[in-house]
Formats: structure tokens, C-alpha cells, sequence
């Protein structure tokens, strides 16, 4: 999974549900988000935050490309076998690995 930000939480709207302060670049997007979508961001002392200009689409989504791929395996179902990989996805940390199709 690819993360923006960070960006600035505005307010809490519900329980689960919070309204962001979304920057220029991407203020077409809906500016409400759950917290499954959210990601905590936890700042460390001597590491600089940069800033990344994320380009939209007409249809407001973006690529993020894979970057690394550490392992993979092939999953066997009942009738069939599902290969997938686990990758690092480009501008992530090498420590933030998600398991992806093949």
C-alpha cells in the first residue's frame, strides 16, 4: 500500500471517521477518510521530512511503482494457486513491506 502525507488532521468527525487538511495538489479529493485508510505518523528526531509531489490523474488516483521485491510464494487453494509477492512499494521505508499478486 502507498501512503501520502503526512498531512494534517483538521478534525475528528465520528469515532472512525476523520476530516483531513489536504494540501493543493491533491485538494480534489474528498477530504474525509476512515482510519482504516489512515496511517499513525511517528517523528523521529534526526530524520528530515521530505515532502512528496504526488501527481493525480483526471480521475484523482495515482501510481506508486514497486520498488523491491523481497519474497515470494504461491498461496494453494482447493482448485488453485494464488503467487503473490511481498514487495516494497517506491518512497517507502524498507521496513513498510505489503504482500501483493504477483
Amino acid at each position: 500500500m502507498c501512503y501520502v502525507g503526512p498531512i494534517q488532521i483538521q478534525k475528528r468527525v465520528v469515532t472512525l471517521v476523520y476530516q483531513l487538511v489536504l494540501p493543493p495538489s491533491i485538494s480534489g479529493l474528498h477530504n474525509m477518510f476512515h482510519v482504516s485508510q489512515l496511517k499513525k505518523y511517528i517523528m523521529h528526531l534526526f530524520q528530515p521530512l521530505v515532502v512528496k509531489i504526488v501527481e493525480l490523474k483526471l480521475d484523482l488516483t495515482f501510481q506508486c511503482q514497486p520498488f523491491q521485491v523481497i519474497y515470494h510464494i504461491t498461496m494453494a487453494l482447493r482448485k488453485k494457486e494464488i503467487p503473490l509477492v511481498n514487495l516494497v512499494w517506491e518512497g517507502s521505508p524498507l521496513k513498510e513491506v505489503a504482500w501483493e499478486l504477483k
